[in-house]
């Protein structure tokens, strides 16, 4: 059986992390309606490892993320018991290949990933595509791959689906789609096909590389970090854009210092109920400690979290509307 995980120490609470509203009970810590960014329930999702690609359920009772392990990146989960959360484990369709970046359709039946696994059964590993598991009654599908015109020879990541259907992904082409090294790319559904793949415009795409975008599932506005924007505020930034109702894309702005720091922010993730931005950082803890150090702060910074490696965050998705162009 699996050991449920009830401690009173995550900085944002699980048991409360609901889009139907925040209720407080004695063993929670709320961060609802803060504006600064916080390390999301550490100990169990964030940890000394290298966690990343936040993905809640529509339903708040599930929360799936990338766990890098020894050998490659594996997708593991938590869910919502009547006793607590449970402790992470790996998807019932991941462990064997490196898989990663996992992204709920709008109803929750159906979980997008990126992975190197091969189209056949027993194959060598390939490049990475864009798969997808279906939710059954008895677990998981097994995986399945979207196939073209999403999928080529070259490498595709970080998918992101529309209430419409409409897939976001990026990738490097190899066609003339592409403005310039990885861009993000999006295809419409038609008749429960996709048909044609088309890039984002130059108000988001540049020449250098645009990954790891995460699209509003009104399609009102999509998060992505960018080497092609500017330096920002440190190694990779957010940053966003907004759909204006003549169809057109804003200009990419930078998200500002509430997300951004001298580290490396990507992988964004907004819950359904547009209350939580997820994203990832590998910013530094803010501890300090004397010099000179001894073995015990050595420990203390290595086996927490801000350690330099990756971690997930979690900020009160307002400052997305604060960012809006007022016209």
């Amino acid at each position: 059986m699996k050991r449920l995980y009830t401690i009173s120490v995550f900085i944002i609470s699980l048991s409360v992390l609901s889009c139907n509203g925040l209720k407080k009970n004695q063993d929670d810590v709320i961060i609802s309606g803060t504006s600064t960014s916080q390390v999301f329930a550490p100990n169990l999702v964030s940890t000394h490892m290298v966690e990343r690609d936040a993905a809640l359920s529509p339903n708040s009772d599930e929360f799936y993320f990338t766990l890098t392990s020894f050998a490659y990146p594996a997708i593991v989960f938590i869910n919502k018991t009547t006793e607590g959360w449970s402790t992470p484990q790996v998807a019932s369709f991941s462990g064997t290949y490196s898989d990663l970046e996992p992204h709920f359709s709008p109803d929750g039946n159906r979980l997008y990933f990126a992975s190197n696994r091969p189209r056949i059964v027993g194959g060598e590993p390939k490049d990475f595509d864009i798969w997808y598991v279906d939710r059954l009654n008895t677990g998981w599908s097994d995986p399945v791959n979207i196939g073209s015109p999403i999928n080529t020879e070259a490498n595709e990541f970080y998918p992101s689906i529309t209430n419409s259907g409409t897939l976001y992904w990026c990738a490097i082409r190899k066609d003339s789609l592409g403005v310039g090294g990885e861009d993000i790319f999006y295809s419409n559904l038609e008749n429960e096909k996709y048909k044609e793949v088309y890039p984002l415009p130059d108000s988001i795409n540049t020449t250098e590389d645009e990954y790891n975008a995460y699209i509003a599932r009104d399609e009102s506005y999509i998060i992505f970090t960018s080497s092609g924007w500017g330096k920002g505020f440190g190694s990779g930034d957010l940053w966003i854009s907004f759909k204006h109702p003549n169809g057109y894309w804003t200009k990419a702005e930078n998200m500002g210092e509430t997300v951004n720091t001298p580290g490396f922010e990507y992988c964004p993730f907004v819950s359904d109920c547009g209350k939580y931005l997820f994203y990832t950082s590998n910013k530094p803890t803010d501890k300090s400690y004397a010099t000179p150090i001894s073995y015990e702060n050595i420990v203390s910074f290595s086996l927490g979290t801000g350690n330099k490696t990756s971690d997930i965050y979690i900020v009160d998705a307002k400052i997305i509307q604060d960012l809006k162009p007022s016209n």
